[in-house]
């Protein structure tokens, strides 16, 4: 299984930023969706106003239009430790209690993060990470015409975890089907003779 994860954050510096909304997909090997959980992340006014004024005008337009910073302003999130709690009770439910690999977009970000915020979550998660954004280097590189295809056909991000990691996860399954083929496994085993 692969547990995908997005966060939303009041920014970068992962040991002084408020995460604001978290997204997790379970998912299998063929990326057929086991079961997913999203939800805003509830943080008492003056706190949040604070983490506010220290926000960039780019973040602070961005969560201003995605809708996120009202849905938080009007109480619409849930406390860390209950999210923590029922990310973990969905991750028992599925038997992933030790070594789960993480994947996502940029998703070396989101860990830091978790590991201040989210410690028993963290912990649930081995060493190795799926990144999406290293297959997008890759491509932009060695691969111009994968790269540009899949740029074209993807919309703007919507800064919105739950949309962010399904974006994540179908931009995987596009690199799956247009690098990582059946014809690689060909290929090497021609070179071997087989």
């Amino acid at each position: 299984m692969i547990v995908w994860v997005d966060i939303e954050t009041t920014g970068l510096d992962w040991k002084k930023e408020l995460l604001l909304e978290i997204a997790v997909v379970i998912t299998d090997d063929e990326l057929n969706e086991a079961e997913s959980y999203s939800r805003v992340i509830h943080h008492p006014m003056p706190r949040l106003n604070k983490a506010i004024r220290r926000m960039n005008d780019y973040v602070l337009n961005m969560h201003t239009s995605s809708g996120l910073l009202g849905e938080i302003a009007q109480g619409m999130g849930k406390d860390h430790g209950v999210v923590e709690s029922e990310i973990l009770e969905m991750l028992d439910r599925h038997g992933l209690r030790e070594n789960l690999l993480m994947a996502g977009s940029s998703v070396h970000f989101d860990r830091r993060m978790l590991e201040t915020r989210m410690p028993k979550l963290s912990q649930r998660f081995g060493y190795r990470i799926l990144d999406v954004t290293s297959f997008s280097e890759v491509a932009r590189r060695w691969m111009k015409s994968v790269y540009w295809s899949l740029s074209e056909a993807s919309g703007k991000a919507e800064h919105r975890a739950y949309a962010d990691i399904l974006s994540s996860i179908q931009r995987m399954a596009d690199y799956r089907r247009l690098i990582l083929t059946d014809e690689s496994d060909l290929y090497i085993r021609s070179t071997r003779g087989e």
